[in-house]
């Protein structure tokens, strides 16, 4: 039995005296590895900053290279077929509500009023080409060659150049 005790207490000595010795020589060693490590630390951030920054640089000039710049010319031909596919789809969808109106005359049903019903719709969509006449649409072909003739001179004036 007093082997153990003495078993314990030597073996708590020894515990308490390593962790002594540790934390000694730890304080000491801090404030030298405080400074190392801080300056450490502040030089790794200047270097992770800068290559950030060359990061961001490389990206914005590859950016700026990168852009594509269509022409005058591919701009006004696009918005020139623009145009013409919007007067297409109007010119359409004026005979499909005419051909709709027709078969529902024939049924003898009710009809609800739509906002196509209007006027006014007409000439907001359909850039006042197409214009409701004894419950029929019809275009107005004076108006779709005025749109293209002003279409060409806005062209002309942009460009400087017939065709």
């Amino acid at each position: 039995m007093k082997k153990g005790i003495l078993f314990t207490l030597g073996y708590c000595l020894f515990i308490v005296l390593a962790a002594g010795i540790g934390f000694y020589y730890s304080s000491e060693s801090t404030q030298e590895d405080k400074l190392t490590r801080q300056n450490e630390v502040k030089q790794a951030f200047n270097e992770a900053l800068k290559a950030e920054e060359e990061r961001i640089e490389k990206k914005k000039e590859s950016e700026d290279s990168d852009k594509w710049t269509p022409s005058p010319g591919f701009m006004l031909t696009a918005i020139s077929i623009g145009a013409i596919a919007d007067i297409v789809i109007v010119i359409l969808w004026a005979r499909h509500e005419n051909r709709k109106r027709e078969l529902e005359a024939g049924t003898n049903l009710t009809r609800k009023k739509r906002l196509t019903d209007s006027n006014l719709f007409w000439w907001v969509i359909g850039l006042g080409i197409v214009r409701k006449r004894n419950d029929k649409l019809i275009v107005d072909w004076k108006y779709v060659v005025g749109y293209l003739i002003l279409g060409l001179l806005l062209k002309v004036w942009l460009t400087n150049e017939l065709f």
